[in-house]
């Protein structure tokens, strides 16, 4: 497993930052620092942890994939992200989605495999989401939530229970 160290030397060279593990405060306060140019984030089986680092720098950041099943809270940190269009968290178990609205220039959201039975009330304030990915949850209805998003285009909800789709759906 590589150090965070040593994935912070690679993303000096590059647009993206891989990770696997947990990061510290210190880990992100040096991630701010050192690499604020990133355009793309993909963490996998770690834990969020409260950081006291300003995220907002990272200004640059458009892409944030974030892949573990220990995360039961959307990060707050991850709101003071100032420009990110695509957010893909395949097989969380979040189930506190507080803050989420905040991310304004959303236009992906992945939430597949997350054991989802509803979405949160804060999905339907992202009114620049284009696409949304739901497939292989727990749906038995077509989401509500969905149907204030005008620009929505692409619904992914495959392998669900929902047998009916709403009239609305098609105006």
């Amino acid at each position: 497993m590589r150090s965070i160290r040593e994935a912070i030397d690679e993303a000096k060279k590059e647009k993206y930052f891989n990770f696997s593990g947990d990061i510290t405060d210190e880990g992100w306060q040096k991630i701010v620092a050192e690499i604020p140019h990133i355009q793309s984030m993909q963490l996998f089986n770690m834990i969020i942890h409260e950081t006291s680092a300003d995220l907002s720098k990272l200004s640059n950041l458009k892409s944030i994939y974030l892949s573990s099943e220990k995360i039961k809270k959307f990060p707050d940190a991850f709101t003071k992200i100032p420009n990110v269009e695509k957010l893909k968290l395949p097989e969380s178990e979040i189930g506190d989605f507080s803050g989420l609205d905040k991310l304004t220039n959303l236009t992906e959201l992945e939430l597949s495999k997350s054991k989802l039975e509803f979405l949160p009330d804060e999905i339907s304030k992202l009114t620049n989401l284009k696409k949304i990915i739901l497939n292989n949850n727990h749906f038995s209805e077509f989401p509500e939530q969905l149907k204030g998003l005008k620009q929505l285009t692409d619904i992914n909800l495959s392998n669900n229970a929902i047998t009916n789709i709403p009239n609305w759906i098609s105006e």
